[in-house]
């Protein structure tokens, strides 16, 4: 029903791609567990209109209905005013963390919310890596676009002092990962580009996954999209130097392992992300005092 329909307007459709992580997370992986909510189309009359990193504001302006920008990355820091104006337009902000939320209430006045971003449980396919009897931690796995690479360089002596001597890189196909050319040669690297298909397999040939997180500029604001995944797949996870090093022992990784992947059973469904929207959208409803009824599609 036209009453209840939620339209998702994506950052892929709006730049006309495919396969960016931010619109699989915080968009099609909840229509999975969300029968009123599609891909927006242009001409159908929606209840809700969900703005996933899509500026487009002279439709906002025009649409009557509940409209929700959803933010995973800091764009106020190079798309300012336009970020502004946006987020001016819609009844709340959405937000991937804690952290891009605050800075991006900072701008403007409407409601600004996180919804953290979450895991499809049924997209891992029951993939869960064993590591009885793999010994010690010997070849750890990093994922993500090239642009983040310094992240990883960061890690590369921290690798070297613990004995790990393989390093899995799943990232863009046309940007493989090279060691720092001071550590040129001192370890084995093995490049993969990432495929929806392949990147689970990819990451279970390892004994851990990095994200170590850096402080300065826009990684301040990231969410840990990353970390969850590896997670569902019975991976720990080394966010520094000193995770990285309580993780060395097969004991230790199982342990961790373990106990990570029933916080992300409990905690990380994307099914409770589409459970917090219908509770905001019911809330943005009863807040313009019962005057809500079925909008008018802009132009129509």
């Amino acid at each position: 029903m036209a009453s209840d329909r939620v339209g998702f307007l994506t950052f892929e459709q709006m730049q006309s791609r495919q396969n960016f992580g931010s619109t699989r997370i915080r968009a099609l992986s909840l229509l999975n567990y969300w029968p009123e909510a599609e891909l927006f189309r242009i001409g159908r009359c929606y209840a809700t209109v969900i703005f996933q990193k899509a500026y487009w504001v002279e439709y906002a302006e025009k649409f009557d209905g509940v409209k929700i920008l959803d933010l995973c990355d800091p764009d106020l820091l190079h798309w300012g005013s336009h970020c502004k104006a946006m987020a001016d337009t819609c009844d709340v902000v959405t937000t991937s963390t804690k952290s891009l939320a605050d800075i991006v209430s900072r701008y403007t006045a409407t409601p600004t919310f996180c919804i953290p971003d979450r895991v499809d449980l049924n997209s891992v396919r029951g993939l869960r890596k064993c590591h009885s009897e793999n010994g010690p931690t010997r070849t750890a796995a990093w994922f993500g676009y090239s642009m983040n690479f310094p992240s990883l360089d960061c890690a590369v002596p921290e690798l070297l002092l613990h004995g790990i001597n393989h390093l899995i890189v799943v990232a863009d196909y046309d940007k493989p990962y090279w060691l720092p050319l001071e550590f040129y040669g001192t370890m084995r690297v093995t490049n993969y580009v990432w495929n929806i298909e392949t990147v689970y397999g990819h990451l279970l040939e390892a004994d851990i996954v990095l994200n170590y997180r850096l402080d300065s500029g826009r990684w301040r604001y990231k969410s840990n999209n990353k970390t969850i995944l590896a997670w569902a797949l019975g991976l720990p996870v080394a966010h520094s130097v000193r995770e990285l090093a309580a993780l060395l022992s097969e004991e230790a990784r199982i342990q961790e392992a373990d106990m990570r992947y029933q916080e992300v059973q409990r905690d990380y469904d994307v099914s409770q992300s589409v459970i917090e929207y219908k509770s905001l959208i019911a809330r943005i409803m009863t807040q313009k005092n019962g005057q809500f009824s079925a909008p008018t599609q802009p132009g129509g």
